[in-house]
């Protein structure tokens, strides 16, 4: 096997400068996303966070004082790879799964409740994700006239109004009747989305039987609503809304398998 020169002639393993080359790869990936792509923060600070990563293996495997090529800074490398390896693995499967469950349910059509689930503002402007939730709302209203709309969020950081209150503007200002809209503004949170709406919903239902309940949000976001709905023990329905443009697709995929692990350890 052949070696590299490094540092006051130490021998380099070539998988290391792969590691080299892996870090500062992603650390120019990151800067490029930063500097030109505006809606893909998250992704930005996924490849510094990789790089940070690469860079530490790195020098843990050929840079003195970090590393003799024995001992416990090669083993913590090892240790770190493998560790890299094991994630790299949980990452493909879960994002499959998200992806697997990313589109409208079959049955979702004539719910009694349509739960639309809150996004970003810019002041008091609609974000591209959530301008794309409602605008897949209005579809689902004009195709089913007796349901009710539910929709959810309150203010955040930024926001001018709550997600709520911009949400029941723009349905308003685009044909949706506002007799038909109810506004949940409390919640900060999916959990708490989800939650806040069906409270409301329990609270007005006065039908025969259990009501039929879909929840609409963006394809990255439906697993993740549906986990959190089952574990209210409610059988509800998901409607897909396309999260436009690559970059944020790619940005919201990436960001939502660990809003995933989140919910998973902290039920938050």
């Amino acid at each position: 096997m052949s070696f590299y020169k490094g540092y006051r002639g130490k021998q380099i393993l070539p998988y290391n400068v792969y590691l080299l080359v892996a870090g500062i790869v992603s650390f120019a990936s990151a800067t490029a996303i930063f500097l030109f792509v505006q809606h893909a923060r998250f992704l930005a600070q996924f490849f510094c966070g990789l790089g940070i990563v690469f860079i530490l293996c790195f020098l843990l495997g050929c840079i003195p004082p970090f590393s003799s090529h024995s001992g416990p800074a090669l083993f913590l490398q090892r240790v770190l790879l493998i560790l890299l390896a094991l994630w790299f693995v949980s990452f493909m499967i879960v994002e499959c799964i998200i992806i697997s469950r990313a589109s409208t349910s079959s049955n979702s059509d004539g719910a009694d409740y349509l739960v639309v689930l809150g996004a970003g503002l810019y002041g008091s402007v609609p974000s591209p994700s959530l301008k794309s939730r409602l605008d897949e709302t209005i579809k689902y209203a004009r195709n089913n006239p007796d349901t009710v709309i539910i929709v959810s969020g309150g203010q955040g950081k930024g926001e001018n109004i709550t997600e709520a209150k911009a949400m029941h503007s723009y349905l308003v200002a685009n044909g949706i009747d506002g007799n038909r809209i109810i506004e949940e503004d409390k919640a900060t949170s999916t959990v708490e989305n989800i939650r806040f709406s069906l409270d409301i919903i329990d609270g007005l239902w006065r039908g025969e039987g259990i009501p039929k309940i879909a929840i609409l949000s963006n394809d990255f976001h439906l697993y993740r609503a549906s986990v959190i709905a089952g574990r209210e023990h409610r059988l509800i329905t998901m409607v897909a809304a396309e999260t436009p443009m690559l970059s944020l697709k790619i940005n919201y995929y990436v960001r939502e398998y660990f809003a995933l692990l989140k919910l998973l350890l902290f039920s938050r």
